[in-house]
């Protein structure tokens, strides 16, 4: 709160971006005080009660005891996702794993890495090649990017791909490796 400027700022989470129409204030007066909006000062506010629309700044005239007035302006900021994360990983095959209970997709978030294995061979018994595979789908938070994006192949057998994701704010980036390998089995 900036007492000076009469000015408060309220950050909310990025998953309420979307529903700032009716958000309900809770708010403390000093007793005898009440609050209106500033627009409709025959309304009086009523603390987890009320709901407004803050998808621009509101302004409140807090009435005291004497009936002086104090005006503030309330702006709701959304904070920014930064979600950088990949959830899934998913390439077409057919063919059997040599153990098919075996996770084929490990995710480490900490080091933003993905290893995926792949059977060795198709379902008639040819090498599955590494070289030019594209991953059907990539999980990635609503309103990220990644690039390269999911369908484009790349060079899977020299070694791990790296994938940048752009986070939903547009400016937050993480680079992430994925490793593909497809073992003979034993």
């Amino acid at each position: 709160i900036n007492q000076a400027d009469k000015m408060i700022d309220v950050w909310m989470p990025w998953e309420y971006r979307n529903n700032l129409e009716a958000l309900v204030a809770t708010f403390t007066l000093s007793d005898g005080s009440k609050m209106t909006h500033s627009e409709d000062t025959w309304i009086l506010q009523e603390s987890g009660v009320t709901p407004n629309d803050f998808t621009t700044p509101v302004a409140y005239t807090v009435w005291a005891e004497d009936c002086t007035t104090e005006e503030f302006f309330v702006i709701v900021k959304i904070t920014p996702n930064t979600d950088t994360g990949i959830s899934q990983v998913v390439f077409p095959y057919d063919g059997c794993f040599c153990d098919e209970n075996a996770d084929h997709v490990l995710i480490d978030d900490y080091a933003k890495r993905v290893c995926v294995q792949l059977p060795y061979a198709d379902a008639e018994g040819n090498p599955v090649s590494l070289a030019s595979i594209a991953p059907d789908i990539i999980g990635i938070a609503d309103g990220a990017s990644i690039s390269p994006a999911a369908g484009v192949a790349k060079n899977f057998a020299s070694g791990p791909v790296e994938y940048v994701v752009t986070a939903p704010d547009g400016v937050t980036k993480v680079t992430w490796t994925i490793l593909v390998e497809n073992p003979p089995c034993d």
